[in-house]
């Protein structure tokens, strides 16, 4: 059989792809539109500051009902057409493949985007009790709904307009979404806020990239959902000066 290129997807996800079909390339613009919109109302709680919002850590008052609401709707899909949770990336094939190459991508990110330049540039590391903290954080609350949502769920769905364009077309809808919930909380101006977060959509887009070459490489969300995990915790968890 011809060697598949390590960028090439797996014939895994190559099969599933090819089932999907338009009805489920509008359901995952439509279930995108309804995330869009869910994040905006999420940032729109946290900076009009209720009480309740500030009895739990990390806005998780917030933003814990907001993953449960998404993945519901997710699974409410998924049981509809029929499908399973294999279907978004969570079943048991290439699952330790998966998670070993996310783990070495991520241990790559954290040597080289915290603990290099923190070294460098004689900075103090965060305690390690806030490091195991926001690592959790990031693992449960962000790496792991945001790849079932863009990997599992819409880029795979997107395959039923087109399995050529799905990968870079989510991975722009991934970009895209890290606008309105720190839109709805700077409290700018759309002009201004555009004007100095622009690094907002482009960087994500091109970790969505990644990311999804990641996933249909293996047919799975593992390896994905560890390395967001840790260049999150990389990028905001290690220290003042991490990249």
């Amino acid at each position: 059989p011809t060697r598949r290129r390590w960028w090439q997807a797996s014939p895994g996800y190559v099969a599933r792809a090819r089932l999907y079909r338009p009805l489920d390339g509008w359901l995952a613009l439509g279930f995108w539109v309804f995330y869009m919109v869910l994040l905006w109302a999420q940032g729109w709680l946290l900076a009009a500051g209720p009480r309740w919002v500030g009895q739990l850590p990390h806005g998780l008052a917030v933003v814990g009902p907001g993953v449960l609401i998404e993945l519901g709707v997710i699974a409410l899909i998924i049981r509809c057409r029929r499908q399973s949770w294999s279907d978004v990336g969570l079943g048991r094939t290439s699952l330790l493949r998966s998670g070993l190459v996310g783990l070495g991508l991520g241990a790559v990110l954290v040597v080289c985007g915290a603990i290099i330049p923190t070294v460098i540039q004689h900075a103090s590391f965060y305690q390690p009790q806030f490091i195991a903290d926001q690592a959790l954080w990031f693992l449960v609350w962000v790496a792991l709904p945001e790849e079932i949502v863009f990997r599992g769920f819409i880029m795979t769905h997107l395959a039923g307009f087109s399995r050529r364009w799905s990968l870079p077309t989510s991975a722009v809808m991934f970009g895209l979404s890290h606008f309105p919930f720190q839109f709805a909380i700077s409290g700018l101006p759309l002009e201004s806020f555009l004007a100095q977060n622009s690094w907002m959509i482009l960087i994500p887009t091109g970790w969505g990239l990644i990311y999804g070459l990641l996933y249909a490489k293996f047919n799975h969300v593992l390896g994905p959902v560890i390395a967001h995990a840790l260049a999150d915790t990389a990028s905001m968890g290690i220290s003042p000066v991490a990249l």
